[in-house]
């Protein structure tokens, strides 16, 4: 368990990073003051083929998820080097 938990504490890092890489992004990169920002068309969803590639992203890394964990427990010599030999 002390491994899953060095994991989880690396992809957390992972997430804080790249959160604070967007923040950044946006920071620098903001709108001229003389621009006003459409909030209603911020809103709706534009139905492109962007949704279809953000959907099937949101349901391979959904799925993904879910398997991690009890395949990792069904191992019968638990180790994260043959987790990995597992997974590829």
């Amino acid at each position: 368990m002390s491994e899953l938990k060095t994991v989880s504490y690396v992809f957390m890092g992972i997430v804080l990073i790249f959160i604070g890489l967007i923040i950044s992004l946006v920071m620098t990169d903001g709108v001229v003051v003389s621009e006003t920002i459409d909030f209603d068309e911020l809103s709706r969803i534009k139905v492109d083929y962007h949704l279809v590639t953000a959907i099937s992203i949101l349901l391979f890394a959904s799925s993904i998820q879910f398997i991690v964990f009890p395949a990792y427990v069904e191992l019968e010599k638990r180790s994260t080097e043959r987790f990995s030999y597992a997974s590829l």
